[in-house]
């Protein structure tokens, strides 16, 4: 963990507007669907884990449009070749809402939570009306084709979207809740090889796997001894993704998952980058 004392100082930039015609703004918006599956980090492995039968994305009605994962909504939990993508081409066919639930292992304790996700932000992204976001100023826009779900310990979620190079956080730091399930229900969600585990014995062996975490990295921000809230953020890692997001309530930046690479991270202020 990297701790940081930020002085931040004011850029002000100008934002010169983009004239398209109509016929222009007509042709952009017929755009072929992008198939959007969902991924959850840090992964299972790290003692978060997720209770796949309620963790999925839902329209207004509470309807399941995505789950989680090997999880295909009907009983197949093993199998990686039934995980569901859906067709995103305009802000109608967002999902409405996030829900989630999940077993933090550091804490023996389950977290849930139903957030509404920023559909305009995404759609955004997912569908520049420009070719450069002015919001980060990018030169070139990736192509979004997942939603990314990061959890904490203590019950943060965030949703970001991500590309082959970009991950962009488009949610606040959501707030889950703390929860109580029957355990048997809860390994029943899970692999085969899990399910017949009790509490106990898997919070021990969670734990275990755990004293040499995968490999992770994050930043902290503070100045004046005090936690650097909201901060722009983007941190670029050795092999090339660029992760931007704000930092939380504690100043905490992304934690970065570098996998089996010890990867740098370099870190720097969103208002100035221009990389």
């Amino acid at each position: 963990m990297k701790k940081i004392q930020l002085i931040v100082l004011a850029v002000h930039l100008l934002v010169v507007p983009l004239i398209c015609s109509a016929d222009m703004i007509q042709e952009k918006d017929k755009k072929d669907p992008v198939y959007f599956s969902v991924i959850i980090e840090p992964p299972g492995t790290a003692g978060l884990i997720i209770e796949r039968t309620q963790s999925y994305f839902m329209d207004k009605q509470g309807k399941p449009l995505l789950y989680f994962g090997g999880w295909d909504g009907t009983g197949n939990i093993d199998s990686t070749e039934n995980i569901k993508t859906i067709p995103i081409s305009n802000i109608n066919m967002i999902p409405d809402a996030l829900k989630i639930r999940w077993f933090s292992v550091e804490k023996n304790q389950f977290w849930e939570g139903d957030f509404t996700l920023p559909k305009e932000k995404i759609s955004n992204l997912i569908n520049p009306k420009e070719p450069e976001d002015q919001n980060f100023r990018l030169r070139k826009m990736p192509h979004y084709s997942s939603f990314l779900v990061t959890i904490k310990p203590k019950g943060q979620v965030v949703l970001w979207l991500v590309s082959e190079k970009q991950q962009v956080q488009v949610s606040p730091h959501w707030s889950a809740n703390k929860t109580n399930m029957k355990w048997s229900k809860f390994v029943s969600s899970l692999p085969e090889v899990s399910q017949h585990k009790n509490r106990k014995r898997l919070v021990q062996e969670m734990k275990q796997k755990n004293e040499l975490p995968y490999l992770d990295e994050m930043f902290v921000l503070s100045a004046f001894d005090k936690p650097t809230v909201d901060f722009e953020y983007v941190i670029e890692r050795e092999d090339g993704v660029i992760y931007r997001g704000t930092t939380d309530k504690d100043g905490e930046t992304r934690r970065i998952n570098t996998g089996q690479m010890p990867y740098s991270l370099n870190l720097y202020d969103a208002q100035t980058y221009s990389r």
